[in-house]
């Protein structure tokens, strides 16, 4: 009877485990497609920006975020994640996150839909190129551990 239970005991302690990794794996999955979604808004409104108004870009020297209301909003204000995210080239700080820069929990600001998550967009010009636009986009991963980044860039042919 004790080595039927404890057989029993070890499937079940083994299923435990994968199943709570498949939900792991799933909540980052969403989270991750969640980013993308708000990165390749960022690129959108950044492409329509260039359309509209060429020049409003231009001589940008910090990070920024576009809203809704397609406003430029200089990504300085707020507090980045904890901990500091860095910029994965130069592990350094990359700056602060303005409120306008932030999709939270509660869907606000731009959000493509109501989130779990708290998104921080921060987009900046290239230094080589100033026709190449990078999108970051933070998020403190659910369940503790490292924070998470998504990068895409952008280059205006």
């Amino acid at each position: 009877m004790l080595i039927a239970i404890s057989i029993v005991g070890a499937v079940l302690g083994g299923e435990f485990v994968s199943s709570n990794r498949s939900l792991n794996a799933t909540q980052n999955s969403k989270e991750r497609d969640l980013a993308l979604r708000v990165a390749e808004s960022q690129l959108e409104r950044i492409r329509g920006s260039r359309t509209v108004n060429p020049a409003a870009l231009n001589g940008k020297t910090t990070g920024f975020c576009i809203t809704n209301s397609t406003a430029i909003v200089d990504n300085v204000g707020s507090s980045p994640p904890t901990p500091v995210q860095t910029d994965s080239l130069s592990a350094t700080p990359v700056g602060q996150y303005d409120p306008q820069c932030v999709v939270d929990a509660g869907g606000t600001q731009y959000a493509p839909g109501a989130t779990s998550t708290a998104f921080y967009v921060y987009n900046e010009i290239s230094a080589i190129d100033v026709n190449t636009y990078i999108t970051h986009v933070r998020w403190l991963k659910v369940g503790g551990g490292d924070n998470q980044e998504t990068t895409l860039i952008y280059r205006v042919y």
